[in-house]
Order: C-alpha cells, then sequence, then structure tokens
C-alpha cells in the first residue's frame, strides 16, 4: 500500500493543477468580456467629451465676435458722437486705426 501513496499523490496534485488552470481560463474568458464593455465605456466618454470641447470651443468663438462687435458699436458712438453723418468718413478711417491696435 505504501507503493500506491506517491501515485495517487501525483494524481491528486495533477487534479488541483487542472482545477485551477480551469479556473484560470474561465477568469480570463469574464475578464476579456469584462474589458470589452469597460473599453467601450471609456470610448463613448472620450467622444463626449470632445464633443463637449467643440461646443464649448465653438461658443466661446461666437462670444468673442459678439464681444467684437459690442466693442465696434461702442467705439463707434464715442468717435461719431451726435452728428454720424458728418464724421462718417473720418469715423470709418478712425475705426480701422482702433481695429487694428485693439486685434
Amino acid at each position: 500500500m505504501l507503493c500506491f501513496m506517491p501515485q495517487i499523490k501525483d494524481r491528486l496534485i495533477m487534479e488541483e493543477k487542472k482545477m485551477e488552470a480551469f479556473e484560470q481560463r474561465k477568469q480570463r474568458e469574464t475578464n476579456k468580456k469584462f474589458n470589452k464593455q469597460v473599453q467601450l465605456l471609456k470610448k463613448e466618454e472620450k467622444s463626449q467629451q470632445t464633443k463637449t470641447n467643440i461646443n464649448n470651443v465653438t461658443n466661446l468663438r461666437k462670444d468673442q465676435s459678439g464681444q467684437k462687435r459690442e466693442r465696434e458699436d461702442s467705439i463707434n458712438k464715442l468717435v461719431d458722437g451726435n452728428d454720424e453723418d458728418n464724421h462718417r468718413i473720418k469715423s470709418q478711417k478712425r475705426m480701422k486705426m482702433v481695429k487694428l491696435n485693439l486685434d
């Protein structure tokens, strides 16, 4: 009976190794599925972030262009004063000069 003990022990060790290998394969498969889902979520978040960034930039550009128009209007009012018809040509030249200085 003692001569069979090492064989039985080896068989038990092999069965344990097979069970561990099976568990590792199963874990890899579940990780693979889970990682795909996580990757898709990250991709969606990144695309959403880029969309918001693009929208923010376009809104900022629109706001800045609106502010430039407001500045030009206020400068026109200051330069032209009350007599817009008489000083129209001069004010346009002044506006070009002021605009060049602001930019």
